[in-house]
């Protein structure tokens, strides 16, 4: 979907009529940043090499971001960070929230900032201003987090000083400028929506349960069977209570001494974040999995926490040599089962569609399971991969999602021909439409509109249920309207002429 309204995001601003049926949403919300990227890229280069592009500088900015913030903390940094690799491909990503992923190592680099200017490199401040604004313009969860890291660690330093302000007045600056950062994207919050999602604030056991399952940080199925797979999960829990367990021998010996750091307080933090995570609401502003996106930060606080430990010649074999077998177990899997489901989704992406036509993309629920069990994957990357060849044929997808959303950076013209038109509240939209379109369920006046509007179909799921074509979803009568040719896992379906 992200490659889709970039596409559109284009042709709007080209001033062509392709996409009429869309607005761009004035003011644009604050998550900003991938699209602008995109944006620039396709320019000059394709969507496929562009969206690459852009998920290389996310691995680079949380790998980097996180070894400088390492390497400011303490002196083990330079070796601990070394452990970050496979954590750059995290859940979060792979589930498509860039912005996020994007953000998270942007959070590092400003700590590290923060924490190397604070030490008396004053120009350093103009940068870790630079960063706070680009975190408003990326996502706003990893700029709270900076503000509370900058809180803590300030409130911290002047306890040991026993408040001695003028000591401490650019770091007073400095966390003024993330403070007002946070303002544009607080704008544009959904209050009702943010409202009822505070409601379901309480101890979730279901997410408890999956967390220590390590759902949210592996990319790979929680109930997989695959040695690799199995050997990454270990490690992965490897990795954290190691790095707990030198974060928390610095912390108390400190704490002893009187004498805490600026890890002290990335520990701290890193530790409420395990806590909150089954505690928090597991939506938020109208977008789900808010909670679940939060597991990859104690791994990447843990380590940038215990980059604090005082001897790091203790580390010099053992973290190197774990850092490589925690990347090969990682690496192994993702190519044993990403790369086939990568194949098919550049040949669906490049299937030619008429164009300038309106139509659906639609997902068979039955994929869900098959990408658990054929590809042993813990999200579904079939997910709205029914919009990829739309793009190429500057087509409409009346079942466009999130145009409920105020975050969301297009929003429906009025009186188009989109299906979030005929929804009479957020709340139908987001039951209807944003998870994944059930024709079935949908009033039946409703559905005779939006099939005798519809040009084309695109169908991904099962062989026994592409074989089956459109009748299960439309019923016989809508689906003899199409003539349909089969691809194994997706079906394109074209309205007859009449």
């Amino acid at each position: 979907m992200h490659k889709y309204y970039v596409h559109v995001l284009a042709s709007l601003l080209s001033g062509a009529h392709s996409y009429d049926a869309y607005l761009i949403r004035r003011p644009f919300p604050p998550y900003a940043t991938h699209y602008a990227v995109l944006l620039g890229l396709t320019r000059f280069l394709s969507f496929d090499l562009a969206e690459k592009i852009l998920i290389c500088l996310i691995f680079v900015c949380t790998a980097y971001g996180l070894r400088y913030c390492a390497r400011s903390l303490g002196p083990s940094g330079d070796l601990l960070s070394l452990c970050v690799i496979p954590l750059v491909l995290h859940w979060s990503l792979v589930m498509g929230f860039l912005n996020y992923s994007l953000a998270v190592g942007l959070f590092f680099l400003a700590a590290g900032l923060w924490c190397r200017a604070a030490a008396g490199r004053a120009r350093l401040w103009s940068f870790f201003v630079l960063v706070s604004l680009l975190l408003a313009l990326t996502h706003p969860i990893p700029l709270l987090l900076l503000i509370l890291f900058c809180s803590l660690d300030l409130l911290i330093r002047l306890i040991q000083s026993r408040f001695s302000l003028k000591d401490y007045r650019w770091m007073f600056f400095g966390l003024a400028v993330a403070g007002l950062s946070f303002l544009y994207p607080l704008a544009s919050v959904d209050r009702s929506r943010s409202v009822e999602n505070l409601r379901g604030t309480g101890l979730h056991k279901d997410a408890l349960i999956s967390s220590l399952a390590l759902f949210g940080i592996s990319p790979f199925d929680t109930r997989a069977r695959n040695l690799f797979i199995n050997c990454y999960r270990l490690e992965l829990y490897a990795l954290l209570l190691g790095c707990l367990a030198l974060a928390a021998a610095g912390f108390l010996r400190r704490w002893q001494a009187r004498q805490l750091r600026s890890s002290d307080s990335m520990l701290i933090l890193a530790v409420a974040i395990s806590i909150a995570i089954p505690i928090l609401p597991q939506s938020m502003n109208g977008s789900d999995y808010f909670s679940q996106r939060l597991m990859i930060l104690p791994w990447l606080g843990a380590i940038a926490a215990a980059s604090g430990y005082a001897t790091p010649q203790r580390l010099a074999r053992i973290a190197p040599l774990f850092a490589v077998a925690l990347t090969l177990t990682t690496l192994l899997p993702a190519e044993i089962f990403f790369r086939p489901v990568a194949h098919q989704l550049f040949a669906l992406e490049n299937q030619p569609l008429p164009e300038h036509a309106l139509g659906l993309a639609l997902l068979d629920p039955a994929m869900l399971k098959a990408v658990r069990v054929q590809h042993q994957l813990g999200f579904n990357p079939y997910l709205w991969s029914g919009a990829l060849p739309f793009l190429h044929a500057d087509d409409v997808m009346l079942n466009s999602p999130f145009m409920d959303q105020k975050i969301t950076p297009l929003m429906p013209a009025p009186g188009g021909d989109l299906l979030i038109d005929r929804m009479s509240s957020p709340e139908e939209a987001e039951r209807l439409i944003n998870g994944n379109i059930d024709l079935p369920s949908l009033p039946p006046a409703m559905r005779s509109t939006l099939l005798a509007s519809t040009g084309l179909v695109v169908l991904v799921g099962t062989p026994a249920d592409v074989e089956q074509g459109l009748e299960p979803l439309t019923g016989k009568s809508f689906a003899a309207h199409f003539a349909c040719s089969s691809h194994t896992w997706y079906v394109v379906c074209l309205a007859l002429k009449p």
